[in-house]
């Protein structure tokens, strides 16, 4: 019979040191972690010499480092839009979004000012330069598509309609379409200089909905691509309604839309605490589920696209796993005290605010999500917070970064004239802006001050480059050797 024996050996050894010997073929896999305020992966290895025959097996316990912000770069809305005569409460970063718009090979942005009255496109140089930028507010030179404060979420949407030109969605939750703040999203038909040629509204009157919307569900509060879930080849979307009473006062629902390429909806599911197989019964009051959403690609490796959804009232934010029907398979929630998040959060902190994939940032081959939280009182009272939170294939966080005025090597003043914070965190995004292959962290800080202006709450976007990611930063602490005999 076989026996075990093990010997711990402390080495201070690079991976490929060990990966790429000469003397060994091997195979890397991550079977489970470990968590006690330490970042510790468990890896196994399978060694074998070169005529195969079984040697041993190495276990190694390996120390991630943490992501920093290298560098950011703000893009304010009273330097970049001054021609527009910006004033306080503008809310630019209410809602932001990423996208190459006119063909040039740089990402532009799609930047909501919720105080305001419609939405920026700007069309950025990599440096983040603004080299131009349109403004949206009206379908031709008399009629308003979207009124004062209504064009609060933003989201790309790809080419929809086959013209070789990126779309977008717009969220305008104030819309009184089936009552007063029923709410709306717009699927705006684009050219390359930002005017849109067309647009379809989709609400309680429009755009082959079906499901009733009611007086302050604000539908349109948050909206975001989820990729092909019915396998149609044709994208779909999620669309919060935060103020949907499905089970109890402001809950919140969020309802999966399969679109058609002319912008209309092919059918509908709604997810709530009553609807859509969503199994989740913690909330209360004023949770808000639906008041930020993201799309995450597969997460679970079942082939179709997954998404996260926030729920600030609770300090939440539910990873929920979707079948093609729009459904949910099954779902994770991550909090202070749920889904393995070890941060401590405050209540009113808002963390959920917003939400979005984060790519796979410490190269693990698995999905990571960022979540603002854009009540935190790091540095001042709701100058707002950032988490990066890393995660597994069952949406469970290993670890986490929060990145803010006094975390994260973030050194922008997050704070506002009128004795609050910046808010930052009211949006977050993923995209390459400076085209160098690394994906860099787009977030929203709706409320920034500007003291040259003596403007209150004009907003600021926030381009953060990474300086380094888990995957480029690892350290073995020990390995156990496992000998067969």
């Amino acid at each position: 019979m076989s026996q075990w024996t093990a010997t711990r050996v402390i080495l201070a050894l690079e991976l490929r040191l060990v990966t790429k010997t000469h003397f060994f073929t091997y195979r890397l896999a991550q079977v489970k972690h470990i968590s006690n305020h330490e970042i510790i992966n468990i890896f196994i290895v399978y060694v074998y010499i070169i005529n195969n025959i079984p040697l041993g097996y190495l276990m190694l316990c390996i120390l991630l480092g943490n992501v920093m912000v290298g560098s950011h770069q703000p893009i304010k809305a009273n330097e970049t839009l001054s021609a527009e005569g910006i004033l306080s409460d503008e809310y630019f970063g209410g809602s932001v979004a990423v996208s190459d718009i006119n063909n040039d090979g740089s990402m532009d942005m799609i930047i909501g000012a919720s105080g305001g009255d419609g939405i920026y496109i700007l069309f950025l140089d990599t440096d983040m330069t603004c080299v131009s930028f349109q403004k949206i507010t009206t379908a031709d030179s008399t009629s308003s598509i979207f009124s004062s404060a209504d064009a609060h979420s933003t989201a790309a949407l790809g080419d929809l309609d086959g013209d070789s030109v990126n779309d977008v969605m717009i969220g305008t939750p104030f819309d009184y379409d089936g009552g007063s703040r029923a709410g709306a999203i717009y699927i705006l038909f684009l050219a390359q200089n930002g005017t849109y040629t067309s647009y379809q509204k989709i609400s309680d009157l429009d755009g082959d909905f079906t499901y009733d919307l009611a007086a302050s569900e604000y539908f349109g509060s948050s909206c975001s691509l989820l990729g092909d879930l019915n396998g149609d080849s044709v994208v779909d979307i999620a669309v919060g309604a935060y103020g949907k009473d499905d089970g109890g006062y402001y809950y919140g629902a969020v309802y999966i839309l399969f679109l058609k390429t002319d912008g209309n909806c092919l059918s509908a599911q709604k997810i709530s605490s009553e609807s859509g197989d969503f199994t989740s019964t913690s909330f209360t009051s004023y949770a808000y589920f639906g008041y930020s959403c993201g799309g995450l690609g597969d997460m679970n490796g079942d082939l179709t696209p997954d998404a996260v959804i926030g729920t600030p009232g609770e300090d939440e934010v539910y990873i929920v796993f979707l079948v093609p029907n729009g459904t949910v398979l099954s779902l994770q929630k991550i909090g202070s005290s749920s889904g393995g998040l070890t941060a401590t959060l405050d209540d009113g902190d808002y963390f959920g605010a917003a939400c979005n994939s984060a790519g796979d940032v410490n190269g693990d081959g698995l999905g990571d999500l960022m979540t603002g939280a854009s009540l935190d009182d790091d540095g001042s009272t709701d100058s707002g917070a950032l988490y990066i939170l890393f995660l597994d294939q069952n949406g469970w966080t290993i670890s986490h970064q929060k990145i803010s005025a006094v975390e994260g090597d973030f050194t922008a003043e997050l704070w506002s004239g009128n004795n609050n914070g910046a808010q930052f965190g009211s949006a977050c995004v993923l995209g390459d802006m400076n085209g160098d292959g690394i994906p860099d962290l787009v977030v929203g800080a709706h409320a920034t001050y500007d003291s040259g202006a003596d403007e209150n709450d004009l907003g600021t976007v926030y381009v953060i480059f990474i300086s380094q990611s888990f995957g480029k930063n690892i350290n073995i602490l020990y390995i156990y050797i496992y000998n067969i005999s």
